[in-house]
């Protein structure tokens, strides 16, 4: 029986391998993400996705998620790997974006996912060294 899985971040790099791996490995997957994935083909027999502006503090994450719950039920595995980085100082919209993006899309996201999730079930926050560092400007 497939698991399965909602990743936020899929579109390329970590995440875009992630999907094409969990496919392979019997899971459904459902993708957040802002664009189309550019590095791996979408195999819509087991994957499903919701174009997602994580930015937007509007964003009706319910709603969104509705219709792929009523069809498989219950999450086993939420991989929260959305993230934005802006090189240079922060405009005052910037730091919405990267907070709203960063910090409380997983927040609002694991709650949700808390509230299907069956026993033995993982949430998985991918994060960056790049928060931990100064950088230049």
């Amino acid at each position: 029986m497939r698991k399965n899985c909602i990743i936020t971040g899929a579109s390329t790099g970590l995440g875009a391998w992630l999907v094409k791996d969990l496919i392979a490995g019997d899971y459904n997957v459902l993708t957040m993400q802002r664009n189309p994935p550019i590095v791996h083909p979408m195999d819509e027999e087991y994957n499903e996705m919701i174009k997602a502006d994580f930015a937007d503090i509007a964003f009706t994450w319910k709603e969104q998620l509705g219709d792929w719950l009523e069809k498989y039920g219950s999450i086993d595995l939420l991989i929260n790997n959305a993230a934005q980085y802006v090189n240079g100082p922060f405009s005052d919209s910037q730091v919405g974006s990267v907070i709203s993006i960063n910090l409380i899309s997983p927040i609002v996201l694991t709650n949700l996912a808390i509230e299907v999730m069956v026993a033995g079930s993982l949430v998985m926050n991918i994060n960056s060294v790049a928060g931990v560092y100064s950088m230049e400007f």
